[in-house]
């Protein structure tokens, strides 16, 4: 879109940010066992949802990146994960984490997250910056395909570990 229109994407990232990480959330808080957790979860999403609203109205504006959207996002997404590995290792079970695909799901968001919401957290700065805007770009870019190649290689894996493992 980008590339070949020469328009701006922000838009389809604006919405596709905060949709993929509340399906996250939801999704973890499905196999997630603890009350408190749970609860906990829920409020996350509602929360997030909440600032992804106001966040291009009041806050940001919608015609760039909503970074405040993705770090927010980022910041609730990584307690929802942390929170879940926590309750995996409490778990009285002998627990196979080849076989468990939201144990590598998990693993994969946090690789990919955790880095972005930090890069993130100067984008607006280093990319309005004339002195520094084309090295940030250039380095940015191939941070984020580094996280991607962790990311998806993650996220591929705990899809397929069931498969893999099958007795």
């Amino acid at each position: 879109y980008r590339v070949v229109l020469q328009e701006s994407n922000h838009t389809i990232y604006n919405f596709s940010v905060p949709t993929t990480i509340a399906l996250y959330i939801y999704i973890i808080n499905l196999q997630t066992r603890t009350p408190l957790y749970r609860k906990l979860n829920s409020i996350f999403i509602l929360l997030y949802i909440l600032f992804s609203i106001i966040n291009p109205l009041l806050i940001q504006q919608e015609n760039r990146f909503l970074t405040y959207t993705y770090i927010i996002g980022a910041f609730f997404l990584t307690i929802t994960c942390l929170l879940y590995l926590y309750e995996l290792i409490k778990v009285p079970d002998l627990i196979n984490v080849w076989r468990t695909p939201l144990f590598w799901i998990t693993w994969g968001i946090l690789a990919m997250y955790i880095p972005k919401a930090i890069l993130y957290s100067v984008f607006e700065y280093l990319t309005y910056k004339q002195e520094v805007a084309a090295s940030f770009g250039n380095t940015f870019h191939i941070l984020n395909k580094i996280l991607s190649i962790f990311y998806f290689g993650f996220i591929s894996y705990g899809s397929l570990c069931r498969l893999i493992y099958r007795n």
